[in-house]
């Protein structure tokens, strides 16, 4: 993971559903002669197939992820997004003073700071079903992927790889030919299957002066 602005490190890791209609309970039962009355029983029959292989083909379409820029008013979005991520993420491969330094609390002050933006950092948001889940940050002067966190229900959905190729794309079309990045050490594996590689571990200071394990990562943009 890399820092965000103030000093955070980066971690990363079409729902679309359908009302159910119930069937009436109290259907008025008609007596027909033996041949309509089968008839349409089988007629209702294929009709029920049918609705479930809709229901089921629904079921099983992607979830739609959308990865956009941050807007104005979505700082504490941001925020909420990165806490939620580190404490479900992130804990159980760091000290409680780590995460509880790194996570760090969303006043009304730092949201005001970090909306200031002093290194020109390209932020991103990722939204899975229209619900932001996931952010990215891209730093063009430094070559860095500064950030990607993603909360634990989107977790191995592909919101991260989306959040990551998006910040690819928009460093080559800044004209960058490689990104470097800090990964927290939960994240590693996750960036080495989007082609980054390990240059060796290292270590990041918070913006409070607590010190985490990282890892130090290159990737070469094509």
């Amino acid at each position: 993971m890399l820092r965000v602005g103030s000093g955070f490190p980066s971690m990363a890791r079409n729902c679309i559903i359908s009302d159910r209609r119930a069937w009436p309970r109290n259907l008025e039962i008609l007596k027909l002669p033996l041949a309509q009355d089968q008839a349409l029983g089988f007629e209702n029959n294929a009709h029920r197939r049918s609705l479930c292989s809709r229901g089921a083909a629904m079921k099983h379409q992607s979830p739609v992820i959308t990865v956009r820029p941050m807007r104005s008013d979505e700082g504490h979005t941001f925020f909420d997004i990165h806490t939620k991520a580190i404490h479900g993420l992130a804990a159980k491969h760091y000290p409680l003073d780590v995460i509880q330094a790194w996570a760090g609390t969303a006043t009304d002050e730092r949201v005001r700071h970090f909306m200031k933006n002093a290194d020109g950092e390209i932020r991103l948001i990722a939204d899975l079903d229209g619900e932001p889940v996931g952010l990215g940050v891209l730093v063009v002067e430094h070559s860095e992927l500064r950030a990607c966190y993603v909360v634990p229900e989107a977790a191995r959905k592909g919101v991260g790889s989306a959040i990551v190729r998006e910040i690819e794309r928009l460093a080559k079309q800044e004209g960058l030919n490689r990104l470097e990045l800090r990964a927290s050490i939960n994240a590693e594996g996750f960036y080495h299957s989007l082609g980054y590689e390990s240059l060796g571990d290292t270590e990041h200071t918070l913006r409070s002066g607590v010190r985490m394990k990282a890892v130090k990562m290159v990737k070469a943009l094509r």
